[in-house]
């Protein structure tokens, strides 16, 4: 169902900014009544049409889609007066208010603003901001007919333009690599990756960059196709790069905080693959120190640091602290609007936690809610490897007409060879002469299938299937194996 814009943008909102838009709608001579006891109403309720009638006889009742429609763009107006404070809200009206001055010829007042634009310290890290401010003093000057200042100037000013439009150009160029590598991983999630746009990157000339917004952006554009080409050990080498640049200053952290939450959730990703638990967790709490006045932002932060904990204490095989990870994910999931990605992920770990302690039922449920519940153009790679999970949860439960259901489900595209690998197992099972041997070459199958990027990202990374199958054939408790895995530390 299609949300509304309104309630959309509502429920989102701090309580700080809650009340700040309160105070804007209930200022003397604002929008008006109406739009105030919308607002409220907005903030209590969820369903449009029970809002409407609470209005039932009054005019509000008959413009109400009308009013709607003004108290979004009230509230809009309210989060952009909240915002003024912050440096890059402050250059953007100082560079609105010089256009206003310099059209009614107030040149003294428009340089005064300028000598005090350029005292903002973020300026250096905004090089299109930088080039618009030199434009505008340099008008200025030439407006109020400052001839010796302007000749003072000029030749300096117009070197550090050119510079700055190269700053910008290759920010563009940076932004494009990185559009393209978002489209090109979109495309083809699963599958061979095409190199070309790595050596382009790594052919950028990163010396030319001089702000440091142009050499954070550089390094998540890298750190993200490497990453995409399987080339952990390079992503590692430029993460660290960018954590250099990020850490050096609390300034620098609150003032990139964004990028700096994104830094830690692709570290973890990469310690994960080094089972470095440890180094997750202090991650972890990196994380939670990051202060937001978003809710949907410390929204974003909650999941990644559930889904930290979650991976950590499940592949430690710690399960009370794993079920109760699980359990704070699955709560805030039911209660609050977590992005489809989370989804897909808090709903898989409930699920493996579940089949590592036996409780195949509730692990079933979780992974239907999955499957049904979810786009699957979203994450392909969490969709097949639940699909498979789900298949080996059938089987523990005993439910034969759904194995032959589930092996016979279709996948878009031809099945990948670790899919009909598991497939065709389930199907010969029954006719096995013995069960526990043909669970031992499944395993061993499964292995070295596993040792391919591929199916190791897609597959054995989420779920141990290999260890499922050793289990089964050595008639020992799932969790048991998973112990005893040489990988466990």
């Amino acid at each position: 169902m299609k949300t509304d814009p309104l309630f959309e943008l509502l429920h989102v909102l701090s309580k700080q900014e809650k009340r700040y838009v309160r105070l804007h709608l209930a200022r003397p001579g604002a929008a008006g009544e109406n739009y105030l006891r919308l607002y409220d109403a907005c903030l209590k309720g969820s369903d449009l049409r029970g809002i409407r009638s609470q209005f039932k006889g009054e005019p509000l009742y008959r413009s109400f889609a009308v009013t709607k429609h003004y108290l979004y763009g009230q509230v809009l107006q309210a989060l952009q007066l909240y915002r003024s404070s912050s440096e890059d809200e402050q250059l953007s009206s100082g560079l609105s208010a010089l256009e206003v001055l310099y059209a009614k010829k107030l040149f003294g007042q428009g340089l005064r603003l300028v000598t005090r634009l350029r005292r903002l310290p973020l300026l250096s890290q905004r090089p299109q901001r930088a080039l618009e401010l030199l434009g505008w003093e340099l008008r200025l000057l030439h407006a109020a007919q400052q001839v010796e200042r302007l000749e003072k100037l000029n030749s300096a000013y117009y070197k550090e333009q050119l510079r700055l439009l190269e700053e910008q150009s290759l920010i563009l160029e940076l932004q494009k690599l990185s559009y393209d590598n978002f489209i090109a991983l979109k495309k083809n999630w699963i599958g061979p990756r095409n190199e070309k746009l790595l050596r382009e990157l790594k052919n950028f000339p990163l010396r030319r960059l001089s702000s440091l917004q142009a050499k954070i952006m550089y390094h998540q554009v890298l750190s993200a196709r490497q990453f995409a080409v399987n080339d952990s050990a390079g992503a590692f080498k430029t993460l660290q790069q960018l954590s250099i640049l990020l850490e050096s200053d609390e300034k620098i952290r609150r003032s990139y905080a964004v990028q700096y939450v994104a830094l830690l959730n692709n570290l973890n990703l990469l310690l994960l693959e080094r089972r470095d638990f440890e180094g997750m967790l202090r991650n972890a709490q990196k994380l939670r120190a990051v202060d937001f006045a978003s809710k949907e932002q410390k929204l974003r932060v909650q999941e990644r640091v559930l889904n930290v904990e979650s991976n950590v204490y499940r592949l430690r095989c710690e399960l009370p602290a794993a079920r109760q990870a699980t359990i704070e994910s699955l709560r805030l999931l039911d209660t609050q609007p977590v992005s489809p990605v989370y989804k897909l992920l808090f709903l898989l770990d409930a699920a493996i936690v579940h089949v590592m302690s036996g409780e195949f039922r509730i692990a079933l449920r979780h992974l239907n809610r999955l499957l049904n519940e979810t786009d699957g153009q979203v994450r392909p790679d969490i969709i097949r490897a639940a699909r498979l999970l789900r298949l080996l949860v059938h089987y523990e439960l005993g439910h034969e007409d759904l194995i032959d259901k589930e092996a016979a489900y279709k996948t878009p595209g031809k099945p990948d060879v670790f899919t009909r690998t598991l497939l065709t197992f389930f199907v010969k099972l029954p006719d096995a002469v013995s069960k526990r041997r043909a669970f031992r070459q499944l395993s061993k199958d499964l292995s070295r299938l596993a040792k391919k990027d591929e199916w190791r990202e897609t597959y054995t990374d989420k779920f141990d299937f290999p260890a499922w199958a050793a289990a089964k054939a050595n008639g020992r408790p799932l969790l048991e194996v998973l112990k005893n895995a040489p990988t466990r530390s």
